[in-house]
C-alpha cells in the first residue's frame, strides 16, 4: 500500500506506513554500535541498545503489519524466557540476588572477588564434598560470568568475567587487574579502575554487595579427550588456566600431560596466590608443569618454542599413536594471534608428518584449540 492510498483510508493506515519507516531508524543504530571497535571498547553502551531498540523495533513492526507480531511472537517468547533467565536464575540467583562479596586488593595490581559458598535450591551448599559424594565434579572449568557492583554502577556490568569455580571454602573467584593503556582521564571511567578505587591499599579487603548472571560455559570441551593440554596466557587470562588446571589435578585423567604457560609483564605479578598454588602442585605432580614467562626479561613469549617443548617426542612423557593435543591461550590480543598462528603451524607439521612426509618427532597426531576472545 502506498502513502497516498494509506491516507485515503484513515489516520491508522497512514501511522503504520509512518512507523515502519521510522523503525529503520533504531535498525541502522544496533548496526553501527554492532561495529567491532564500538562493541569492544563500549561493551555497555552497545548492549543496551541493543535491549531497548529491539523492543521498540518489534513493537513498530509489530504496529506497521500486523501479521508481524504473530511472526515474532516466537522470537520474543524466547527473548523473556533468556531474560528471566538472566534475573531469577544462575549458580548465584541471578540477577535479582544480590550477594554479599569480598573484594581483596591482593596486590601487585591483582584485584580477587571472592563470593561466599553457594547455597542450592535445597538450601544445601554446592561443596565439593557433596558433589563428589555423587560421583560428579565440581570443578567445571572455563566458565564466566556477567558482574555487577551496584556501588560502581547500576547499569554498568563487566562481561564475560572468567572465573575460578567454586570450592569447599567459596563460591566463584574473579582474578582481574585494572585497563592499561588508554589516557588517565579515560581510565579512571573504566570499571576496574573504578572496583580499584574501593580498595586502593595492597593487601586491603571489603564487603561489597555483588549481582552475578551466569554461569556460561564455553563451546568447546576438546579438554576433556585430549591427551595433551597445554595453556599459554598472559595477563588475567591465568583465570582460565587456572580453572583448567584445577579440573585435570581433580580428574587426573590417565595418560595425559599438563602444560601451563604464563606470561607477565614482571616477576612480581607472578606471586598470587593461585598461581604459587599450582607451582607447588606442579612440584610434586607427575605430567603437570608450570612455566613463567618473565616478557620484561625474556622477550615476547615464543608460542612455537613453548608448543614444540609440550607435543614433541622425548620431552613430553607422555606417547601414543592415538594422542591428540588441546591448546587454550587467553589474554591480550597480541598473544592470541601469536598462539593462534602457532597451532596452525604446529597442526600442518603434524599433518605432514602424520602423512609421511617427515620424520614424525611429535607425541601427538591430531591438534585443536582454543581462543578465548570473549567477543560478542
Amino acid at each position: 500500500m502506498t502513502l497516498s492510498e494509506s491516507k485515503q483510508r484513515n489516520e491508522w493506515f497512514t501511522m503504520t506506513t509512518y512507523t515502519g519507516i521510522a523503525a529503520l531508524l533504531p535498525v541502522w543504530i544496533i548496526v553501527i554500535t554492532s561495529i567491532p571497535w564500538i562493541r569492544r571498547n563500549h561493551y555497555n553502551f552497545f548492549y543496551y541498545n541493543h535491549v531497548l531498540f529491539g523492543l521498540v523495533i518489534f513493537i513498530a513492526a509489530s504496529i506497521h503489519a500486523s501479521t508481524d507480531f504473530y511472526l515474532l511472537l516466537p522470537g520474543l517468547f524466547l527473548w523473556f524466557v533468556d531474560w528471566a533467565c538472566r534475573i531469577f536464575a544462575g549458580e548465584a540467583g541471578g540477577l535479582l540476588s544480590q550477594k554479599s562479596a569480598t573484594l581483596e586488593n591482593a596486590g601487585n595490581e591483582w584485584l580477587r572477588i571472592t563470593l561466599p559458598p553457594l547455597s542450592t535450591k535445597d538450601g544445601s551448599y554446592n561443596s565439593g564434598i557433596t558433589m563428589e559424594e555423587k560421583g560428579r565434579s565440581n570443578c567445571q572449568p572455563l566458565l564466566y560470568y556477567y558482574v555487577q557492583i551496584p556501588s560502581i554502577s547500576k547499569f554498568q556490568n563487566h562481561a564475560f568475567t572468567a572465573a575460578i569455580p567454586s570450592s569447599i571454602q567459596s563460591g566463584p573467584v574473579f582474578l582481574l587487574q585494572p585497563t592499561t593503556g588508554k589516557p588517565q582521564k579515560r581510565l579512571s571511567k573504566e570499571w576496574t579502575w573504578k572496583l580499584a578505587s574501593l580498595v586502593s591499599d595492597p593487601l586491603s579487603i571489603k564487603n561489597i554487595d555483588i549481582r552475578v548472571e551466569g554461569p556460561y560455559g564455553v563451546g568447546d570441551n576438546g579438554f576433556e579427550t585430549a591427551s595433551h593440554i597445554v595453556c599459554i596466557v598472559g595477563g588475567t587470562g591465568i583465570t582460565g588456566a587456572c580453572s583448567l588446571a584445577r579440573w585435570w589435578l581433580e580428574k587426573r585423567p590417565e595418560n595425559t600431560s599438563f602444560t601451563l604457560i604464563w606470561t607477565v609483564r614482571h616477576r612480581e605479578a607472578a606471586t598470587i596466590t593461585e598461581w604459587t598454588d599450582l607451582e607447588q602442585s606442579a612440584g610434586s605432580m607427575p605430567n603437570f608443569t608450570t612455566i613463567t614467562h618473565v616478557s620484561s626479561e625474556s622477550g615476547r613469549v615464543d608460542a612455537n618454542e613453548y608448543l614444540k617443548k609440550a607435543l614433541v617426542l622425548g620431552h613430553n612423557p607422555v606417547a601414543s599413536s592415538s594422542n591428540r593435543a588441546w591448546v587454550y591461550s587467553s589474554g591480550p590480543a597480541g598473544l592470541l594471534d601469536s598462539v593462534e598462528r602457532a597451532c596452525v603451524e604446529a597442526q600442518m607439521s603434524i599433518r605432514i608428518a602424520k602423512n609421511g612426509g617427515t620424520t614424525n618427532s611429535w607425541a601427538v597426531q591430531n591438534l585443536s584449540w582454543y581462543m578465548a576472545k570473549w567477543e560478542v
